[in-house]
């Protein structure tokens, strides 16, 4: 496998682009208990941010494919 390249999602682009908008849907259906598993996820977003850091690798199949 050859490494083509690789780029990080910061916390700053989850909380724009997953767990800010993910909250609001939940507020917006005002139903906390079906949604209890993603409030805590949320709350632990707010307690370590940088917990949520993801880095991708764009990886080549040896033969090319």
């Amino acid at each position: 496998m050859r490494l083509l390249g690789s780029f990080l999602l910061d916390e700053t682009i989850w909380w724009r682009e997953y767990v800010s908008p993910l909250e609001e849907r939940i507020r917006e259906r005002k139903d906390d208990d079906l949604f209890e598993s993603e409030l805590k996820e949320i709350e632990q977003y707010r307690l370590d941010p940088g917990s949520f850091r993801s880095v991708y690798y764009v990886l080549q199949n040896g033969d090319g494919i």
